[in-house]
């Protein structure tokens, strides 16, 4: 048996890659970053893919440039250790719209499992680049479970985020005194920020080992369009809380 593979390095995706059974059969570790450049597309299907946080590294161990594509099926995203890993962002560019893949990164998920990171899912701008927006995200049948919060979608006025049938769990094993200031508190697991959004058929379950819980919207909305339907909360501070268009079908 193969072992693991091990990029100790940041390793960075230029031309089109797939990595799966024949090319990694026993998974891949990233001790740094991985980088999928403009242009870059990398495939993952049916392997687990651990993140070991390096403290003194770079902040966010997946970047999806603007003109890159990550796609990704059947594939578990996991924290090595308890330390949590810091997620998967998605650049894009404020002045373009979400099909023009060009100017937008793509990230594609679909029955997928991610646990262990400080945002699960990140497609915003960069720092104070008014000029970076986030990119495109399609996510569809992928679990979610004890990150911080799951997925935040922000200041992308042009942009687009569809969000299927998925799960998030915010479960006992969730390392509050290690990631969360209020140790009683609940992460909110979807958050969007002036960004067209739909999320249909979605479950969202937070379960305590503490009464009461605290704190957490299953989705907090504020500015842009977002459409809510056919979905089931149970264990968050609140459902749903929002300030922008927001249609609701629950």
């Amino acid at each position: 048996m193969n072992a693991q593979h091990v990029f100790t390095t940041t390793y960075t995706v230029t031309g089109t890659e797939t990595w799966d059974l024949a090319t990694y059969p026993d998974g891949v570790d990233i001790y740094k970053q991985l980088i999928i450049e403009p242009g870059g597309v990398l495939f993952i299907n049916d392997i687990t893919v651990r993140f070991k946080r390096d403290m003194a590294g770079p902040y966010y161990s997946v970047e999806v440039k603007a003109g890159g594509k990550l796609g990704a099926d059947n594939t578990s995203f996991i924290n090595y250790n308890i330390a949590p890993w810091k997620g998967i962002i998605v650049r894009g560019n404020l002045d373009y719209p979400f099909y023009d893949f060009t100017h937008q990164g793509v990230l594609l998920l679909e029955n997928c499992f991610i646990k262990g990171s400080y945002f699960a899912v990140k497609a915003e701008n960069e720092y104070n680049n008014s000029q970076l927006g986030g990119g495109t995200v399609v996510i569809k049948g992928t679990t979610f479970q004890d990150n911080k919060p799951s997925i935040r979608l922000s200041e992308a006025p042009l942009g687009y985020a569809s969000i299927t049938g998925c799960t998030f769990l915010r479960t006992t094993d969730y390392p509050n005194y290690q990631w969360n200031v209020y140790p009683n508190g609940i992460p909110t697991a979807i958050e969007t920020i002036n960004i067209k959004a739909n999320i249909y058929n979605c479950e969202f379950i937070a379960t305590c080992d503490f009464p009461p819980p605290t704190g957490g919207h299953g989705v907090q909305a504020l500015g842009g369009d977002v459409t809510i339907s056919n979905c089931e909360f149970d264990g968050y501070g609140s459902g749903i809380s929002g300030q922008s268009a927001l249609q609701m079908f629950c």
